[in-house]
């Protein structure tokens, strides 16, 4: 397995344009936030439920990634865990909203 030095040499080389950084900083947080929406809200069987009911696909997802930083970096491991607390916020408000996440309809 590759250390936290050596994948981030590999992204650098990989993304010195401008155009290209910026597109990751707005994109990749867009992602993330839109796939953990739509896992969660796939349902969960009823045993996990009753035990944790934040537990679902979506916060499994975050918390894979989280214990993935965690091993390859502390300092990362601290910086995904903020970054995961928006998401999961973002989520909860759009939640707010009367139409599931997953549903979309087009005005009439």
């Amino acid at each position: 397995m590759k250390n936290v030095h050596q994948w981030l040499e590999e992204y650098g080389e990989s993304h010195r344009n401008a155009a290209n950084k910026t597109l990751h900083w707005i994109c990749v947080p867009l992602i993330v936030l839109s796939l953990t929406g739509l896992l969660s809200c796939i349902p969960v069987p009823a045993s996990l439920r009753g035990v944790a009911p934040y537990l679902n696909w979506g916060t499994a997802l975050l918390v894979s990634g989280v214990v993935y930083y965690t091993v390859l970096s502390l300092r990362l491991a601290i910086g995904m865990t903020l970054f995961v607390a928006l998401v999961v916020l973002a989520i909860w408000a759009l939640q707010q909203f009367p139409l599931p996440l997953w549903q979309s309809r087009t005005l009439d």
